[in-house]
């Protein structure tokens, strides 16, 4: 049997997992709009103030938590520590597949760890956001490669540690774009509806 320990360790990452997950498929749709010319760029850029402050905290939140999920020191919630208190219930070669992972994106978290130190920590201001994110070397390819990784080490514990109905949310990303998708379609809709009136006022 597992302690309280362990289960509320596995809750507590999990909850970082998806919360990344969740931030980062907000900022990366923003972005897409935006960059990509989509009918909800008009929307976006009409807000800009408000998405613009969803796109920064997005960034944020995901940084944040990378940081912490691959760089946690012995005494925090990390991947690493939770592999330590749940390897007795994975097979050996499942704890080493896992731990193979984790070594896998050890460059990219230290971009992580440039970016959670001199950008979202310190907010150092002598330099651009754009500085820092050169200096961290860090794609977006990168970020989907930790948050797969991350993901994928969570499905491994939580088949072989947790009961199924603690499973772990599959659809996130499908499910915060079309909640983003519905609050874009109504602000575009709201400034289609002002333009119609507008062209009807004598």
């Amino acid at each position: 049997m597992h302690s309280n320990y362990d289960f509320d360790s596995f809750q507590e990452i999990r909850r970082m997992v998806e919360t990344a997950k969740a931030s980062w498929a907000i900022w990366f749709k923003l972005y897409a709009y935006e960059a990509g010319g989509h009918d909800f760029a008009l929307p976006i850029q009409l807000h800009f103030p408000l998405f613009d402050a969803i796109r920064e905290s997005s960034q944020h939140i995901t940084i944040m938590n990378l940081d912490a999920l691959f760089k946690g020191r012995k005494d925090t919630h990390s991947l690493a520590n939770l592999l330590d208190a749940c390897e007795s219930r994975l097979m050996p070669n499942q704890a080493k597949q896992c731990r193979a992972k984790l070594d896998s994106v050890k460059p990219l978290v230290k971009g992580v760890g440039i970016l959670r130190g001199n950008y979202f920590g310190h907010r150092i201001r002598t330099k651009s956001r754009e500085t820092f994110f050169a200096e961290a070397g860090l794609k977006i390819r990168d970020i989907d490669e930790l948050l797969e990784t991350a993901n994928w080490i969570m499905w491994q514990l939580a088949c072989a540690f947790i009961p199924k109905e603690h499973g772990i949310t599959k659809d996130l990303q499908q499910s915060v774009t079309s909640s983003l998708n519905d609050v874009l379609q109504l602000l575009r809709e709201k400034f289609d509806a002002l333009g119609k009136s507008l062209g009807e006022t004598p």
